[in-house]
């Protein structure tokens, strides 16, 4: 072969390595990279899961002492309305009482005094969930009668010796929710939201006004159906 030839098939032994070595490099910096992503959206995940967690565990130690109320066991619903208003004063959360006819026997998130919703008192179609080694019930996202606008209940049965038992419900908009990422600092760049049950958004903290209210995107129902943690790929209802 020619001194050209012979020129080229030597530039082409030292760049070929040396290209092959340089993805390689650069393939284990990308891997890197990723797993620390992965990881740190992982770590965040379960830090705002907690945060969840906690203040569901607060709204079920309100329930449990507001059901020792003697008030309830004698029905006095005036006594029992101003000890609940005592209790949620400075929150966002409110408290209802239904009587064994289903009816409101009280309503906190109302003045003292007015006129209670005479219609159904739980919205149909919900699905709940029961808290683990509690018998608090969690329910989906609805839209409230009173409250206006989207929110979650929470709901304990009070048992009374001789009586139909009562149910003791305390309710939080879903914007309540929405103070976790302020709380956790959630970085400004993601995307995170907390959906229900049934996978309908809760919380989000980019366009939560929009998002609130409608249901996951497919890849992300796909992927909560086959296991509560993990890393998947999929694009979020906005397309990003």
């Amino acid at each position: 072969p020619g001194l050209r030839v012979r020129l080229v098939a030597l530039v082409l032994a030292v760049l070929i390595p040396a290209v092959i070595a340089g993805g390689l490099l650069m393939w284990t910096v990308y891997r890197q990279q990723r797993d620390f992503v992965e990881r740190q959206m992982t770590e965040t995940a379960r830090a705002l899961s907690l945060v969840v967690d906690r203040e569901i565990g607060q709204k079920e130690v309100l329930l449990e002492v507001l059901a020792s109320s003697p008030y309830l066991q004698s029905e006095d619903w005036s006594a029992f309305d101003a000890q609940a208003r005592q209790a949620t004063r400075q929150t966002d959360t409110w408290i209802v009482v239904f009587g064994p006819d289903g009816l409101q026997k009280v309503n906190t998130r109302l003045p003292r005094g007015a006129l209670l919703p005479k219609g159904a008192g739980r919205a149909p179609g919900l699905s709940w969930t029961k808290t683990d080694g509690g018998r608090m019930q969690v329910s989906n996202l609805f839209h409230g009668a009173v409250a206006k606008e989207a929110i979650i209940s929470f709901n304990i049965p009070v048992d009374r010796p001789g009586a139909p038992p009562l149910i003791l419900a305390a309710g939080a908009t879903a914007k309540s929710f929405g103070q976790v990422w302020i709380d956790q600092h959630f970085p400004q760049t993601w995307t995170g939201s907390i959906v229900d049950a049934r996978g309908v958004i809760v919380a989000r903290n980019r366009n939560g006004a929009e998002m609130v209210g409608k249901s996951a995107s497919p890849e992300m129902l796909g992927h909560l159906r086959t296991g509560l943690a993990g890393v998947a790929g999929g694009r979020p209802l906005d397309g990003a």
